[in-house]
């Protein structure tokens, strides 16, 4: 019982990291230029040779898609891309990037110890 209420915390959490952080914000820091479309944003895709802008960006959903080489995802899954990292680690070092989130020991599943080498 007391793991399930960890692991649902832990959910809670990475849902609310996803929420509060601007995707745009986190994929330009990459290095990637985005430009404004309607209510999106499009860019060069980093994953592939891209010269056709090809990367959407949607902030509202907090979603980023590139029908070409089919990424797509969250913010997490963007950084989890870019750094071939895992998840847990990518949200680990987003909580340590974005101030007042949320802690990042409440991402760690029940059970597990802290990774102290991110």
């Amino acid at each position: 019982m007391k793991r399930r209420k960890k692991l649902e915390k832990s959910q809670r959490s990475s849902t609310q990291l996803k929420a509060t952080t601007a995707i745009v914000r986190v994929i330009e820091s990459y290095g990637v230029k985005l430009k404004a479309a309607d209510l999106d944003y499009i860019g060069l895709c980093p994953f592939h040779e891209d010269s056709g802008l090809s990367l959407r960006v949607t902030p509202s959903k907090g979603l980023f898609q590139c029908p070409v080489c089919n990424a797509t995802g969250n913010v997490v899954q963007f950084i989890t891309r870019m750094r071939n990292i895992s998840e847990r680690e990518a949200a680990l070092q987003l909580c340590q990037s974005v101030p007042g989130v949320i802690s990042g020991s409440d991402l760690l599943a029940a059970g597990e110890k802290k990774d102290t080498s991110l």
